[in-house]
């Protein structure tokens, strides 16, 4: 029934989900992994280099925090919603990249020795553990919920916008492959589901309670 439910609320969200992930797995399935970085990468302008360097950020970890925090200050549900997917995201990411694809190089190896790549003034580039991305999984974790939390379908779709966005701009940056952010997105999105039904959809009256509440309470004279 919570599986159904979330379906419904979120189809939208999905459905263009679906689109996007099929079309870059048409991608992937056509054309090798270096061929498709460099399309990409010579793609690049002085506008693509500003908006990249700036919209890849929302998928920091410190976003996400942030995120968190403010709304402990609202409610302690929609917080832990955020932060549980988060962390658990992160956790298979980080396992995934040191001790299962550890000799996954990032583009600035990988190509050191065929090609120069365009790289943007100011971004810091690391060489190794490049499957998958972590950005990537935060991205799409975060917006995920984020769509759970509202009901402007409008809405939804802009979460899912950025999410991308945020994928794309770790593969233009050459931070990534596109196929290093295409299982990132699916350990994003595939985290949230299990808290879903442990969290959002928990009976537990405490979780409707917030930060700001508990401070009213505190702080008024009895």
């Amino acid at each position: 029934m919570i599986r159904k439910t979330l379906w419904k609320e979120q189809k939208m969200f999905l459905v263009i989900y679906g689109f996007v992930l099929s079309i870059a797995c048409c991608f992937l399935f056509f054309h090798t992994k270096a061929d498709l970085h460099l399309a990409i990468n010579g793609a690049h302008s002085a506008f693509g280099d500003f908006f990249f360097i700036n919209i890849t950020h929302l998928g920091d970890g410190l976003t996400t925090i942030v995120v968190v925090i403010i709304l402990l200050f609202f409610s302690y549900r929609k917080s832990l919603m955020i932060a549980a997917p988060f962390l658990a995201g992160g956790l298979v990411a980080q396992v995934m990249k040191r001790f299962i694809f550890n000799d996954m190089d990032r583009p600035v190896r990988y190509f050191a020795d065929i090609t120069e790549l365009h790289i943007v003034e100011g971004v810091k580039l690391y060489g190794a553990h490049s499957f998958p991305s972590g950005h990537t999984a935060s991205a799409f974790s975060l917006f995920f919920c984020l769509a759970i939390f509202v009901k402007n379908p409008p809405a939804k779709v802009v979460f899912m916008l950025l999410a991308v966005l945020v994928a794309f701009s770790r593969v233009y940056l050459s931070q990534h492959f596109l196929a290093d952010v295409v299982a990132g997105s699916l350990i994003g999105m595939m985290v949230v589901f299990p808290f879903y039904r442990w969290i959002y959809a928990s009976q537990h009256k405490w979780l409707d309670g917030s930060l700001r509440n508990f401070m009213v309470k505190t702080l008024t004279p009895s």
